[in-house]
């Protein structure tokens, strides 16, 4: 990525505009001055297959969401606080992705941007910690990614591949 503006406009332009069918969906917020994207740390919790792990706010669709995309802004709202029909611009979706241990489950990322967030709102229940994560300064591991004392693997390590490509990052991990 070169030095400069964050360029969201041609972000924008690269990513799908059409919802696709999902069973889940994930906000990928990106804080403009970066850019930086909102990573959290599931709660330890009894029987969720993702507790502890490192990823994006999001979720299961419920029977009462309109769409992936509602599901995106409801999972963002209850997990980190955040209002994005308030408070951010909508630039479109990535492909869709499946956890590998879940491949029936397709999961769609819904690319979100804010600028001059404060404050975030965790819900104890379900997100231990909450970071903003500089894009530049993920260190790719194998199969993964290193920012500081986390890991960021799986799922989550293949959205942030895809985005960064986007972005002209080098493509890893």
């Amino acid at each position: 990525m070169t030095s400069g503006p964050f360029p969201w406009r041609e972000l924008a332009s690269r990513l799908y505009k059409r919802e696709e069918e999902a069973d889940a969906a994930v906000a990928l917020i990106i804080e403009k001055r970066g850019p930086s994207v909102l990573l959290i740390k599931r709660t330890d919790r009894r029987g969720d297959r993702w507790a502890g792990q490192i990823g994006l706010p999001g979720g299961f669709r419920r029977p009462s969401d309109a769409g992936a995309l509602q599901t995106a802004l409801r999972e963002a709202k209850e997990e980190v606080g955040l209002d994005l029909k308030a408070l951010a611009l909508y630039l479109g979706h990535l492909s869709p992705h499946s956890p590998k241990n879940r491949p029936d489950v397709r999961v769609l990322p819904f690319v979100f941007l804010v600028e001059g967030v404060k404050e975030l709102s965790c819900d104890p229940q379900e997100v231990q910690e909450a970071r903003w994560v500089p894009l530049g300064e993920l260190r790719p591991a194998e199969d993964a990614f290193i920012y500081r004392d986390w890991r960021i693997w799986g799922l989550t390590a293949r959205i942030l591949t895809d985005l960064r490509r986007l972005l002209g990052f080098p493509d890893e991990p």
